[in-house]
C-alpha cells in the first residue's frame, strides 16, 4: 500500500511539473520519499522540480542520487547531463548522455542530447549522425530535426541544410521558426529570391518576429530592393531595438 501511494504522489508531481508548479510537485514528492525512501522516480522528479526552480545544485545532487538507485535509468541520466551542462562541466555532461545512449540506443532524447554536446564541443560530424539518429526513432521530433538542419550550415553542408529545412516545412507547417531557418539556409545557398519567400512565411505565421524582419531585410537588400529592406530593418529594431541594421 506504501509503495502504491507513493506512486500516485509522483504521479501528481509529474503532471504538476508539465505545468511548470515545481513546488507543488516537491510537496507531493516529500509525502512520496515518507512512503518509499529510495523511489528513483522521486529523486529524478526533484531533480527536474529543482532544475524549474533553477538551483542547480539542488538538482544535480536528487539527479545524482536517482542515477545511485538506479544506474540504467536513462531520463536520470539525461536529466544529469543537462543540468551538469548548464553547470559548465561540458565533459561530465556529455559522459552522461553517453551513458543514457549505453543503456537505451532506441530512446532518441539520448541520441539528441548527445548530439547538442557533440556539437558544441566540436564534433560536428558526430553529432549530425546523432541528429539523424533522433529522427530515425522519432520522426516528429523538432528540435532534432532544426539543430541537424543548423549543423549542416555551419558545417558548409548549405544544399543538406536547405533539403532539411524544407522537409520540416512540410513535417511542421506552421511553424514560423522553421520557415526562419530555411529562408537562412537559402539566404546563406544564394536562393535571395526564395529565401524572402521563406522570411514573408514565416512573418505570415509569426508576424511579431523582430529577426524574421532582419533576416527578410537582409533578402530583399540582395535581391537589390533596398527600399523596402530599409522598411523591414525598421520594423525589427522597433521590435528589439539592438536590432540595427549592418
Amino acid at each position: 500500500a506504501k509503495v502504491a501511494q507513493a506512486k500516485s504522489l509522483t504521479l501528481s508531481a509529474a503532471e504538476h511539473l508539465k505545468n511548470r508548479e515545481p513546488d507543488k510537485a516537491l510537496a507531493d514528492l516529500a509525502s512520496a520519499l515518507q512512503y518509499w525512501e529510495d523511489n528513483p522516480a522521486a529523486y529524478y522528479l526533484k531533480g527536474l522540480a529543482y532544475e524549474q526552480k533553477a538551483d542547480l545544485a539542488e538538482a544535480r545532487a536528487n539527479l545524482e542520487k536517482a542515477v545511485d538507485l538506479k544506474p540504467d535509468y536513462p531520463e536520470a541520466l539525461i536529466g544529469l547531463g543537462r543540468v551538469l551542462w548548464e553547470l559548465g562541466n561540458h565533459q561530465a555532461a556529455s559522459g552522461e548522455f553517453d551513458k543514457a545512449v549505453a543503456v537505451a540506443p532506441d530512446l532518441a532524447e539520448a541520441h539528441y542530447n548527445r548530439g547538442l554536446a557533440q556539437a558544441w564541443l566540436g564534433d560536428p560530424t558526430s553529432a549530425v549522425g546523432e541528429f539523424r539518429t533522433a529522427l530515425a526513432l522519432k520522426p516528429d521530433y523538432l528540435d532534432a530535426g532544426v539543430n541537424l538542419g543548423l549543423t549542416l550550415m555551419r558545417m558548409r553542408k548549405v544544399e543538406e541544410a536547405v533539403q532539411q529545412f524544407k522537409a520540416l516545412t512540410k513535417e511542421f507547417p506552421g511553424n514560423p521558426a522553421v520557415q526562419n531557418n530555411l529562408g537562412l539556409a537559402l539566404l546563406e545557398h544564394g536562393d535571395f529570391k526564395e529565401a524572402v519567400g521563406a522570411f514573408r512565411q514565416a512573418l505570415r505565421e509569426g508576424p511579431n518576429s523582430a529577426e524574421a524582419h532582419y533576416n527578410l531585410a537582409l533578402a530583399l537588400r540582395k535581391e537589390g530592393d533596398d527600399q523596402a529592406a530599409a522598411a523591414e530593418f525598421k520594423r525589427a529594431q522597433e521590435l528589439n531595438p539592438a536590432l540595427s541594421p549592418p
